[in-house]
């Protein structure tokens, strides 16, 4: 169900903007329906997450990313960036998210019937 006015986005993808991310994310990353969990790879020794990534990020320490980083969702419609509990926060549309921000989702985009 979408919320009146708003129309779903099925053709929705995750592209690489930076150098760094496009030696990892070599072509874009269709979103679907289902949550996409994004975090880094564990190093030896440090144990499993709590969620195990759908994409899975190289970061070499001083770590930038946790292991579950954020998830992009779909509601209503609307896909949304969910801040997983990360030490840094996440920044979405230019603004932060997460435990020590303004709050811990933020929308990415809707698409309105005129």
């Amino acid at each position: 169900m979408t919320r009146a006015g708003t129309q779903s986005v099925n053709n929705a993808y995750l592209a690489a903007k930076t150098p760094w991310l496009q030696r990892q994310l070599h072509a874009p990353l269709g979103l679907g329906d289902l949550p996409l969990i994004v975090g880094r790879g564990s190093p030896a020794g440090e144990g499993l997450p709590r969620l195990q990534p759908d994409l899975k990020l190289d970061d070499r320490v001083p770590f930038r990313l946790s292991r579950n980083h954020f998830m992009i969702e779909k509601r209503d419609g609307c896909y949304y960036v969910h801040d997983l509990g990360s030490t840094l926060g996440t920044i979405v549309n230019g603004e932060p998210i997460g435990n020590h921000f303004r709050g811990d989702d933020a929308a990415l985009f809707s698409v309105f019937i005129a």
